[in-house]
């Protein structure tokens, strides 16, 4: 404990007491050692909470020290005692389950925003490598389009089965009749004539044989 410093007073208040005592500001202090007006005040009101890093508040409590000449590891070590008193203190279940919460925060950058910003960056990358390659996604397009369009149809032609049989039935026949056709039977015979387009043929029907 320093000389200047009584049992009722924090590390703050020796600060501040020796800083107004040498005729100094705050805008002083922090013009020569560096240190953020707003940290300074943070280390005079003992708001541990506002301060930076316990590394990088322990180098700011040296130097303000040398500023004030004081010992500057005497003041360390009081930083250290006090700072675990204050931190180490059981918070209100109030204020400890804001803190919770607040852990359980989702995080700044939503999902989507993520997702958007890919889709951005493969659509960039998509248009560089155009550019470069000066290749046009329609003009591609368009020529895959007209060579579908004019691509022959194959047609498939189905052979009709065929059976020799058929084919010798199918075969035309020319009849010719020079003269009149007489079968006998025991059955009578009947006269039946037949007209063509070009003449009239005359024979007799075929009868049943009994």
């Amino acid at each position: 404990m320093s000389e200047a410093q009584t049992q009722d007073e924090t590390l703050g208040d020796v600060l501040r007491k020796t800083r107004i005592n040498r005729g100094l500001s705050v805008e002083e202090i922090s013009g020569s050692t560096k240190i953020s007006t707003k940290t300074i005040r943070a280390m005079e009101e003992d708001d541990y909470e506002q301060l930076p890093s316990p590394a990088f508040t322990h180098g700011f409590y040296g130097l303000y020290a040398k500023k004030l000449g004081l010992g500057a590891e005497e003041i360390q070590g009081q930083y250290k005692r006090e700072s675990k008193q204050q931190t180490g203190k059981q918070l209100p279940p109030q204020h400890l389950a804001k803190d919770i919460g607040a852990m359980a925060e989702r995080p700044l950058i939503p999902l989507f925003s993520i997702f958007g910003f890919s889709l951005l960056l493969l659509l960039f990358v998509f248009v560089i490598f155009s550019w470069f390659f000066s290749w046009n996604p329609a003009d591609f397009l368009s020529k895959q389009l007209r060579s579908l369009d004019e691509s022959p149809i194959v047609q498939i032609d189905r052979a009709t089965p065929t059976h020799p049989l058929l084919d010798k039935l199918a075969e035309p026949k020319e009849l010719s009749y020079s003269k009149p056709l007489s079968l006998h039977s025991t059955i009578n015979t009947f006269p039946v004539q037949y007209k063509t387009e070009n003449s009239s043929i005359n024979f007799v029907s075929q009868g049943f044989f009994s």
